[in-house]
This record gives structure tokens, sequence and C-alpha cells, in this order.
């Protein structure tokens, strides 16, 4: 490449759409871990489902790292 700052196209699409297959696969063949019920997997760890709590922990998290 001549210019360093160029970044190469990548197809996201393609491997995000591999990977969520995975994911899919591994949620239907693995029914004990109860990956489906959202709700209790995040009460289960202490934490809240809302926009708000999303949104919340998001902007937390991107300060921590500066």
């Amino acid at each position: 490449m001549n210019n360093p700052n160029k970044m190469p196209y990548v197809n996201y699409g393609t491997t995000v759409a591999d990977v969520e297959q995975a994911i899919y696969d591994f949620v239907d063949e693995h029914p004990e871990y109860e990956l489906t019920h959202y709700r209790d997997i995040l009460e289960r760890n202490g934490l809240e489902w809302g926009s708000r709590q999303c949104l919340g922990q998001m902007y937390r998290n991107s300060t921590a790292r500066r």
C-alpha cells in the first residue's frame, strides 16, 4: 500500500453474519445455559435492563478508558 493511512476494505457483513450464526447455533445446541433468558442473565449478574442503565454503563466504560 502506498498510503499507510488508507485501510483495506473488509467485508464485515459476511464476518458478522458468520459470527451471528455461530452464536445462534451455540444457543440452540446448549439450552442448559439458558442464553435466551436475557433479563435473568443480567439480574443474576447484578445488572439492570433498561436504556437509562445501559447508556449510563456505556458512558462509565468510555470515560474509564481515558
